[in-house]
């Protein structure tokens, strides 16, 4: 899934990823507008074998930066 989401946000194609860290918890509770509320986990990794263009899908991504 990470793999996918990459390259749909990105045009960047991982080739392999390793598992950086995980983050939930208090830190990530998110309460809506509406009232909904959510705890957000978020799977951070590290890519340093990748294809392709840097890319900006309009739709999702506002601004991007390579680091």
């Amino acid at each position: 899934m990470a793999k996918r989401e990459l390259f749909e946000e990105t045009g960047l194609i991982a080739n392999q990823l390793k598992l950086f860290n995980v983050y939930s918890g208090d830190d990530f509770y998110y309460k809506y507008p509406h009232g909904d509320e959510v705890y957000n986990v978020v799977a951070a990794y590290i890519c340093i074998d990748y294809d392709g263009v840097l890319t900006r899908e309009v739709s999702e991504v506002r601004e991007l930066k390579f680091f």
